[in-house]
């Protein structure tokens, strides 16, 4: 990265914690004094043919990773952001179409969707110039 002319911390750890997203957010502000822009791209996703395959373990993991570790890092993140930050997020079309394998991955990324657009209108209504 360096040589490309950028900079860069790495923290190993697991976004379903909520006091790992802290520490990301409390390292980046440490780092760099701000956060412009929020970045939600991990992501899991364990195929399966039958929904009766997909156990209680799949179905948190899925939902921990993809959808509850994108609500912790910003909540922690969203008070030091400022007017113009921008918060982006990944999600797939299979938030739309839906996946005959892929059945509760397809879910967070719906739950994704709606997550953003309520956050949006919830900015909105505070005021704030975030674009999510």
């Amino acid at each position: 990265m360096k040589a490309a002319g950028a900079e860069g911390i790495a923290l190993q750890g697991d976004i379903r914690d909520p006091s790992f997203c802290r520490l990301v957010v409390d390292e980046t502000i440490d780092t760099w004094g701000r956060i412009d822009i929020l970045v939600n791209n991990a992501s899991v996703q364990y195929p399966q043919n039958d929904l009766s395959m997909i156990k209680e373990e799949q179905l948190v993991q899925t939902f921990s990773v993809n959808v509850f570790g994108m609500f912790y890092l910003k909540q922690a993140a969203l008070k030091y952001m400022k007017k113009g930050s921008c918060i982006i997020n990944t999600t797939s079309v299979t938030a739309f179409r839906g996946s005959g394998h892929q059945v509760d991955y397809a879910a967070t990324k719906g739950a994704i969707v709606g997550f953003i657009r309520s956050l949006a209108l919830q900015l909105a209504k505070k005021g704030g110039n975030i674009m999510a």
